[in-house]
């Protein structure tokens, strides 16, 4: 009995540990040519990496994180602008259900091609992606379960957003400015889809917006002002509802239901 009793104590021990494991990792990089990669493979951990240049080097960081209820947030910032392409990569990997990113990205008027990229696999994640300035802004989320949630930012010019949510139940909403470019692509039920896409005053402007809803119980929705722009929403099943309102020239909308 005495050893029963031992080795359940030990079983429950080990149990109570293998879930209460969490590990902190801050990371901190402040001049030329910074890389990061942090990976975490336990419960509940949390990690944070934050990157300044001025001008002086690309930045990259990365974050994997294995379980569930895991807090992944990326800072990348350059000050000045000197018309180079400095390059900034972000990327946060999360495979688990509970997870939240959160990227933002931040450079002189003048720098370019800065890249926000997160893919959460499981449900009820959230991910957030925010680009306040800077131009050529690629940034990207892939979602993969059950009601997830996205939201992507970019203020700054000729910018890429795209949102990828694979399961039922999912949210997405999407802001962009200045001669850029949106997709949301749904595949489930019970979807919502926003995008709001200004242009700006650019000479040559182009602004660009797609969704695609595969399911049941689907909503999209589409703002756009500017001069040149596209919007296309396809939505396929019924109970749908789409609703685009545009402002300027040269403008097409069309939707598409079955």
């Amino acid at each position: 009995m005495k050893k029963l009793t031992t080795l359940l104590f030990v079983l429950v021990f080990a149990s109570s540990m293998a879930f209460a494991q969490s590990n902190d990792a801050d990371v901190d990089q402040d001049g030329d040519n910074q890389d990061a990669t942090v990976t975490q493979m336990q419960n509940q951990n949390s990690a944070t990496v934050d990157q300044m240049t001025d001008n002086a080097g690309p930045q990259e960081a990365t974050v994997y994180q294995d379980g569930f209820s895991n807090v992944a947030t990326i800072s990348q910032s350059q000050t000045g602008g000197g018309n180079n392409d400095p390059k900034s990569v972000a990327k946060i990997e999360q495979l688990g259900n509970n997870n939240w990113a959160k990227q933002s990205e931040s450079a002189g008027s003048y720098n370019s091609n800065q890249h926000a990229y997160s893919r959460q696999d499981g449900n009820r994640n959230w991910s957030s992606q925010t680009a306040v300035s800077g131009y050529n802004i690629d940034m990207d989320v892939l979602q993969v379960g059950n009601n997830n949630d996205a939201k992507q930012t970019a203020n700054g010019a000729y910018n890429s957003a795209d949102i990828t949510s694979l399961g039922n139940g999912n949210y997405a909403e999407q802001s962009v400015t200045n001669s850029s470019y949106a997709t949301i692509y749904q595949d489930g039920s019970s979807n919502y889809a926003f995008q709001d896409l200004n242009d700006g005053s650019y000479t040559s402007p182009s602004v660009n917006a797609d969704i695609e809803q595969l399911g049941n119980n689907n909503w999209a929705s589409q703002t756009q002002t500017g001069e040149g722009l596209t919007a296309t929403t396809k939505q396929f099943s019924s109970g749908n509802w789409a609703d685009i309102d545009q402002s300027g020239y040269n403008s097409t909308a069309t939707v598409t239901q079955n």
